[in-house]
């Protein structure tokens, strides 16, 4: 697959579309990013706008750190975070198409294309509980950078009308995550597409698909890709261009 490929897929209606492993052909001359300390990202220009360090299980955010009640950034040190990192704890980093390169070429391309907007975010672990079952308001391309790393995808749990509506619903369910304990026992009973990713493998993810990432023991980062219409737009700042 092409990045033209990419484009029109991401653009299928949401009846049509379903998941798609993209192996490494698209991203072969991609660098992929290495791991950097805490303390170097803390030198990095718009790091704290949209970062988290979060704790989870399949459920759901168990806990989150960077930020006090008010949303101001608590004051750690670099050696606090890493500790957090070696104890299960997923960093994320948000609003990479700031940065000049292939990631910023990538976002630009989908807005050419017609999109609205397009950001693109980093998670990294060094060991993980996993990253919850949740869905996006917008189609997903999962980079694996570091690591290997076991996704498991389902279809939606409520029927998909819009891209307004599906917003509305990912609001009121806690950003994607909030399901009822029957929309848990249906996913026990839906197609569950297993797909394990390594360093230059990708995947596509349909808007409104769930996704979840398995818990594991060794250090692992991926890079999302998001294009969104204005009503799938949930953070502003998230996809600043």
């Amino acid at each position: 697959m092409d990045t033209k490929q990419l484009l029109a897929l991401c653009k299928e209606p949401y009846e049509s579309t379903r998941p798609v492993y993209l192996g490494k052909t698209l991203f072969e001359n991609f660098p992929l990013p290495q791991r950097r300390s805490f303390k170097d990202r803390l030198e990095e220009p718009g790091f704290l706008q949209g970062a988290s360090l979060f704790l989870s299980d399949e459920r759901g955010c168990l806990d989150e750190i960077l930020y006090d009640e008010e949303g101001s950034f608590r004051d750690f040190a670099p050696t606090q975070i890493e500790a957090y990192l070696a104890h299960g704890y997923t960093l994320g980093i948000r609003r990479l198409q700031l940065e000049q390169g292939p990631i910023r070429e990538l976002c630009l391309a989908f807005i050419e294309d017609g999109w609205h907007a397009a950001g693109a975010a980093l998670f990294e672990s060094d060991t993980s509980r996993g990253i919850p079952w949740h869905w996006d308001t917008h189609p997903t391309v999962i980079l694996q950078a570091v690591g290997q790393a076991n996704w498991h995808i389902c279809p939606p749990v409520f029927a998909l009308e819009n891209d307004a509506q599906i917003t509305d619903e990912y609001r009121r369910r806690n950003m994607g995550e909030k399901l009822t304990d029957a929309e848990y026992e249906q996913l026990g009973q839906m197609p569950n597409f297993q797909i394990p990713l390594e360093p230059g493998d990708a995947v596509f993810i349909p808007t409104g698909w769930l996704h979840k990432r398995e818990p594991q023991e060794q250090a692992s980062t991926h890079i999302l890709f998001c294009p969104a219409s204005a009503a799938a737009v949930v953070n502003s700042a998230v996809f600043e261009i």
